[in-house]
């Protein structure tokens, strides 16, 4: 069965897609076949890989799996250049979808059959590109997933944006919870699904310190993953050639620690 991991977080600028794109061609390099979905309709990921037919425009993407009716998952489907990574294009329709779904409402039941559709395909991980938003989707997203990547930078205010999706996960719970609901349910739910990464920081940041012990106070140092990606320019070139960091330079150290990192979440 397929493992679904998403990279929901409301808040830009952490580097959410970067580190999604390097994870999954992690990940490819261990042999794993990997499916990218981008429901960013800034298009970020669709637009930073590189495809088997250069510059590809699909003509089916995801906003058309989220509209269309009884959609089949290989229709929505496209190579990329890169040895078992597929992915499924974003749209900028996607700010529309409010108009065409509810996902909190008379359309609650569609994202745990989307999940139920990615864990029965062929792929052994569907990475699940999101917007910095806390929208009706994203929270649909995160009570699914079987696993969220928080991703915080060294800002120290990551606290209170972690305090805020908190917040509208307790507020979501009970749309998508089974059996009896209690606060001690909602934190275990939130602690488990989700694991916290620190990317993009300074070598000697402090502040480091300080959120890793408010999040260790608010739930459990479980919650915290041991990689650490550092902060390098390198990441900026890589970008600017479409390319994951591994194939740009795979000797870097960040190469290394996205290759640490992708084997700590299997």
């Amino acid at each position: 069965m397929s493992k679904i991991i998403t990279n929901v977080m409301p808040k830009g600028g952490v580097g959410k897609t970067t580190v999604l794109l390097n994870i999954g061609y992690e990940l490819s390099l261990l042999k794993k076949k990997v499916l990218f979905i981008d429901t960013d309709g800034q298009l970020n990921l669709t637009s930073n890989i590189q495809y088997k037919d250069d510059q590809v425009i699909a003509l089916k993407n995801i906003f058309d799996l989220f509209t269309e009716e009884d959609p089949k998952l290989d229709y929505y489907i496209y190579e990329t250049s890169y040895k078992n990574i597929d992915i499924i294009q974003g749209s900028s329709d996607l700010y529309f979808l409010r108009n065409e779904r509810n996902f909190m409402a008379e359309d609650k039941d569609f994202i745990p059959k989307f999940f139920d559709m990615l864990h029965k395909s062929d792929y052994d991980y569907v990475l699940i590109d999101t917007n910095p938003t806390i929208s009706e989707l994203n929270l649909a997203l995160i009570q699914n997933t079987d696993l969220n990547l928080i991703i915080i930078d060294g800002d120290i205010n990551a606290v209170d944006t972690l305090q805020t999706l908190l917040g509208q996960y307790i507020k979501s719970y009970p749309i998508w919870a089974k059996g009896e609901i209690t606060q001690e349910s909602v934190i275990y739910s939130f602690a488990t699904r989700n694991k916290i990464l620190f990317n993009n920081i300074a070598k000697q940041e402090s502040v480091i310190e300080y959120t890793r012990n408010t999040i260790i106070d608010m739930f459990h140092e479980s919650m915290i993953l041991d990689t650490v990606i550092h902060r390098s320019v390198v990441a900026k070139y890589a970008k600017m050639d479409r390319e994951p960091i591994s194939q740009y330079d795979k000797k870097h150290t960040m190469s290394k620690e996205f290759r640490k990192l992708a084997k700590e979440v299997i």
